[in-house]
């Protein structure tokens, strides 16, 4: 049997422990933040208003973080991310639908949405959070 003994071994175990907890925050950190940015980006091509990219959050948990959507802000943020089928739109608590046309307003009781392909920017973002963790992992000086 053949035994190699670095000298200095516990030296770089003791480095090595140190610097592999830092290189994982940094990779976190930077790959949570590449998500939360291209979520927002990609989100904010399907608003009017805003609330589409103002509901994407980001929040730490355990050792890591949450990239998501807060519903209260932009509950439709699942139906354009994922899409719809063809469906029917009735108003809930009024009699008729309305929105904006030609200087007044259309009004239906009633109105066939056609659905929506839909746009998976959150798994566009969890590409670039993985790319943001490649670029990290590649640098020697992380």
């Amino acid at each position: 049997m053949i035994e190699i003994d670095v000298i200095g071994n516990e030296e770089i175990r003791r480095a090595l422990a140190r610097v592999v907890p830092e290189f994982k925050r940094k990779a976190l950190q930077a790959g949570a933040q590449a998500a939360f940015d291209t979520a927002q980006r990609e989100a904010d091509r399907h608003t009017k208003t805003g609330a589409l990219a103002r509901s994407v959050t980001m929040r730490p948990q355990g050792n890591g973080y949450v990239i998501g959507h807060d519903s209260q802000i932009a509950p439709h943020a699942v139906f354009v991310h994922w899409g719809t089928r063809p469906h029917e739109i009735r108003p809930k608590n009024k009699q008729a639908l309305r929105w904006p046309a030609g200087g007044g307003f259309a009004f239906a009781k009633v109105v066939q949405h056609p659905g929506f392909e839909g746009d998976p920017w959150m798994i566009r973002a969890r590409d670039a959070a993985a790319a943001a963790i490649l670029r990290i992992a590649r640098n020697t000086d992380a």
